[in-house]
């Protein structure tokens, strides 16, 4: 499908679609939802050229994967998100953040922390949430050299504030075991529900409310409950509910029922 765009209508002011480039951005979505991943990349190639930030994004994700037609292009994926993120999409920011951190897609052969807590950074300046929460936690259980536990804690705190179910789960889990703060079961367990109560699958918060209830933590020992959780998280991919579940399984229960 030809662009029914004029080439000398400008299609992005100051990083914005201008109301030609929201039909090119539109006819691109309608290509890409039609599987003509090729042809919609072509269509907001202009969009990207012309400085929109998640058009750009999209020239990333799209080069990265290499479906239906695109070939791989790392270098270029890579300068694509770059881009993106120096305009202020925050999902390449996110992106660039875990791809430093992890080391193995857009050709970076090797982890880089301290190139990933700067996007991260970056990334947690704008607002965004799912970054001040992966932030928090790197800065505070991460390697020394880019270790800052009073910084990660604000950050998570902040994270939370907006009702976060990863920086819950992860401050919670700090006051089950009075780590950063004093050991306080109560709010470890506000914690954990608030994370799950936001997303029902948040997998961490799952399994130590089970560990709460198998063990008695500020609450009186329930095996059944903590089969329950144990189970759900086990179910949403945490390993050690299933080591959990098979002790429970494996001693009947009996020893922690007699107390409850």
């Amino acid at each position: 499908t030809e662009q029914p765009i004029d080439p000398s209508v400008p299609l992005v002011k100051d990083g914005v679609l201008t109301a030609a480039g929201t039909v090119v951005q539109n006819l691109g979505i309608e290509q890409y939802q039609s599987g003509l991943d090729a042809l919609a990349m072509q269509t907001w190639l202009p969009l990207a050229e012309q400085g929109h930030g998640e058009s750009q994004h999209n020239m990333g994700v799209m080069l990265s994967k290499g479906d239906k037609g695109i070939p791989i292009n790392n270098a270029l994926a890579l300068s694509w998100y770059e881009r993106a993120a120096a305009n202020g999409y925050d999902q390449s920011m996110l992106d660039l953040g875990f791809a430093y951190f992890n080391g193995t897609s857009l050709g970076i052969v090797k982890p880089d922390l301290i190139k990933s807590v700067m996007w991260l950074q970056k990334c947690a300046d704008v607002g965004n949430t799912i970054c001040e929460s992966t932030l928090g936690q790197l800065q505070v259980s991460g390697d020394e050299k880019i270790r800052n536990i009073e910084a990660g804690l604000a950050m998570l705190q902040r994270a939370a504030g907006k009702e976060d179910p990863q920086a819950n789960s992860a401050l919670g889990l700090m006051y089950l075991h009075g780590t950063n703060y004093p050991q306080d079961f109560d709010r470890a367990y506000t914690l954990f529900k608030k994370a799950i109560d936001r997303n029902p699958q948040a997998e961490d918060a799952l399994f130590n409310l089970g560990v709460m209830y198998e063990e008695g933590y500020g609450r009186p020992i329930d095996i059944k409950k903590a089969v329950t959780y144990y189970s759900y998280a086990s179910l949403n991919g945490k390993a050690e509910a299933n080591n959990n579940l098979g002790m429970l399984y494996r001693n009947g229960h009996t020893e922690k029922e007699k107390q409850s």
